[in-house]
């Protein structure tokens, strides 16, 4: 069964939003930046962005639907800035398409995932990575080229540190551990109670004829007690196709109740 134009479109969206980064970066590859770290991380990023265009590009060309490369929402952000523009107006404009390209491969991994593409997901996962990582580098980077900026201009600190009276510049030092301190402390905590969320289950499924609604947490299977989607994975293929096994669920401040229910299947339906 042939996968829903869905995965294509949002693969095209992505090969533009790939395009877009790499063509945005390759405009300022003449941009003046002390920071030997700064300037090489962007070559690196625009290098990886070609590698990650052709690599979506080629699963295009490998699946039967190819719609039509739209203009990815972060051109014109990248499009209209300029060499001439500040480090500090610049930076966050490519720290911007960074977290915006991930969130993309953020939507194609549960796309791939729902639908059941292994080789997609496995892309979306490594490149999704890749953004991550350069929006964090970019914040670590991003106090010390401020700095460079305002000593370009002439604008001598003011501030009032033991380190920087002797030219060690503390504030550098102070903006990256602040902003590394506001990532983490920004780091929801998604999930602490015990077992495991249940979405809602597919109608007529085993779960949702037992009951079983969206948001009822899976506690155990079999009295193993349940974490993540692997420990279910695992305790379900402990069994083999066509035996029954315990669902320990409990929802909200009810009591846990046990559903029996029976191994089907480890593959999709066909």
């Amino acid at each position: 069964m042939q996968n829903p134009s869905s995965l294509p479109d949002q693969v095209m969206a992505l090969v533009a939003t790939e395009r877009a980064i790499e063509e945005g970066l390759g405009r300022h590859a003449d941009l003046t930046l002390t920071p030997t770290m700064l300037h090489s991380s962007l070559e690196a990023i625009q290098a990886q962005a070609g590698i990650q265009r052709r690599n979506l590009e080629h699963y295009l060309g490998q699946s039967a639907a190819q719609p039509t490369e739209p203009r990815s929402p972060i051109a014109p952000l990248l499009a209209e800035s300029s060499s001439s523009m500040k480090v500090s107006s610049l930076l966050p404009a490519f720290g911007a398409a960074f977290s915006f390209a991930a969130m993309e491969y953020s939507v194609l991994i549960a796309l791939a995932l729902r639908l059941y593409d292994p080789a997609l997901r496995a892309l979306a996962r490594k490149h999704l990575s890749s953004y991550s990582k350069a929006a964090r580098v970019l914040t670590h980077l991003l106090p010390g080229a401020i700095v460079e900026e305002l000593d370009r201009q002439g604008l001598e600190c003011r501030c009032i540190c033991p380190m920087c009276s002797i030219g060690a510049c503390g504030c550098t030092a102070a903006g990256r551990l602040w902003t590394h301190e506001a990532w983490h402390e920004a780091q929801p905590q998604l999930d602490s109670e015990p077992g495991l969320e249940i979405w809602p289950p597919r109608q007529g499924s085993q779960l949702a004829l037992a009951g079983v609604h969206g948001g009822d947490r899976l506690l155990g299977v079999d009295d193993q007690s349940i974490t993540t989607f692997r420990d279910v994975q695992k305790a379900i293929r402990q069994h083999q196709v066509g035996e029954e096994m315990v669902f320990r669920v409990r929802r909200g401040s009810e009591p846990r109740r046990d559903i029996q229910v029976r191994h089907v299947s480890d593959y999709p339906p066909g």
